[in-house]
């Protein structure tokens, strides 16, 4: 018995050239990474929940007031910071 070869086809078309298309880049190679990060001239005081159980609300006000600090960099920002 003889074996054909078996031709498939799925029906798949090229797509139509868009000129948004981009041809994949690789990237360039990756820069080594400090062991240590200090962090600490953006960070804000220590929150306390207390029996609150508010964790997630401290979480978020605290990410927000990292982002103000490192956004604002030296400049006028207390309309961005909340008041306690």
């Amino acid at each position: 018995m003889i074996c054909k070869p078996m031709i498939r086809k799925f029906g798949a078309l090229r797509d139509v050239h868009d000129v948004r298309d981009r041809m994949y880049r690789a990237s360039p190679p990756a820069r080594s990474v400090p062991q240590h990060v200090d962090l600490r001239e953006w960070g804000g005081p220590i929150k306390d929940q207390g029996e609150e159980g508010s964790c997630t609300g401290h979480a978020f006000s605290s990410a927000r007031e990292w982002i103000a600090r490192k956004v604002c960099r030296g400049t006028d920002c207390r309309w961005f910071l909340p008041e306690r």
